[in-house]
């Protein structure tokens, strides 16, 4: 079995997105596997002959994610969320993109299959696409081997290179409307703790999103309080493992998420999580996480309660350890590489 990986995704912004990493991890795991297909890892799948299967790594509700005619006998998709369908009142297209979101919810019901990270997206999938349950498999994310726990030397050297806290609580990701920034904003505010934010994003200055927590942060007095770094390297991740070891609770306090890869991401660090209770994340959070309400009262409250209560903090911190021991990049590219054979055979 020929099967074709769209790499494409690496060549654009989203590589040091979520998405990017997903395609990275993802690619570079299948070639680790022992099989006697051929894996073909390209950003032109077009020009590749006589295709078995074709595996697109990502559905843009807004963008064209896959060609207008099928390429291969077989073609699968991975939906990692439907965040503008769940939350519409955030995300509202313009004409373009609406057309474009008309064109690729039709053609995407071609595809043989869709693989998705959680079951919570798997159920937006089958409420807002149509997609049959049958064709969709659910494959979580897994964590880079890197994120671990870092000595004390490591982390008095990136606390002095950015400049950081000694106590301090962490966000790791975008700023989107789903990720519920002005509430943590809040829980700061109630708090009065330094937060550390890691985010790209914020490179963008003339974002709206950006220009809100900015006015924001000014208007709650918090200026002082809240440490932005919006330039911190990915690839490799040792700097931002350290960043994740030297929090005291990371806090995602997202109000929809499709997987959640930094809450993993920070107990394989050994770092106490506060996390929302929101769609997939206690999938992903398991009982190793403080899961709240996504509001200020209620994750302040979560965070308050484990400043007193070291028996918890060790407790909590220590199933994280074992449970982001469960999600690996190479079973995930086990189970996808199931999914191509699956279907082909089919």
């Amino acid at each position: 079995m020929k099967i074709v990986v769209d790499t494409s995704l690496l060549n654009s912004e989203h590589k040091v997105r979520g998405i990017g990493r997903y395609t990275r991890q993802l690619v570079d795991s299948l070639r680790g596997l022992e099989t006697d297909h051929k894996i073909v890892l390209t950003s032109k799948v077009d020009l590749v002959k006589n295709p078995d299967v074709i595996h697109y790594p990502n559905f843009d509700l807004f963008r064209k994610s896959f060609p207008f005619f099928p390429l291969a006998p077989v073609e699968i998709i991975t939906i990692h969320d439907l965040t503008p369908l769940r939350m519409k009142d955030f995300f509202k297209p313009g004409l373009r993109s609406g057309f474009a979101l008309w064109m690729q919810s039709i053609l995407v019901k071609r595809m043989k299959a869709v693989i998705t990270d959680s079951e919570h997206s798997k159920s937006d999938i089958i409420e807002f696409l149509s997609i049959p349950p049958e064709k969709i498999n659910v494959i979580p994310l897994g964590v880079d081997k890197e994120f671990k726990p870092v000595s004390s030397n490591k982390i008095k050297s990136i606390k002095n290179k950015y400049s950081l806290p000694d106590k301090y609580l962490l966000y790791v990701g975008d700023v989107n409307p789903n990720k519920n920034l002005p509430v943590l904003l809040k829980v700061v505010a109630r708090l009065k703790m330094n937060l550390v934010i890691v985010s790209r994003a914020f490179e963008k200055e003339l974002m709206p999103e950006i220009i809100n927590l900015r006015k924001m942060i000014s208007d709650l007095g918090i200026n002082n309080l809240v440490k932005v770094l919006p330039s911190v390297q990915m690839d490799p991740v040792d700097d931002l493992a350290a960043i994740y070891s030297g929090a005291y609770i990371y806090v995602q306090p997202s109000l929809y998420e499709g997987f959640g890869l930094p809450v993993l991401e920070a107990m394989a660090c050994g770092v106490l999580v506060v996390s929302s209770n929101a769609s997939s994340l206690p999938e992903v959070a398991g009982d190793a996480a403080m899961m709240v309400k996504p509001t200020d009262i209620c994750l302040a409250e979560g965070i308050k309660k484990l400043f007193s209560n070291e028996t918890m903090r060790k407790k909590l911190i220590q199933k994280g350890l074992v449970r982001a021991k469960k999600f690996n990049w190479r079973k995930t590219a086990d189970l996808t590489l199931r999914v191509y054979e699956k279907v082909f055979k089919s």
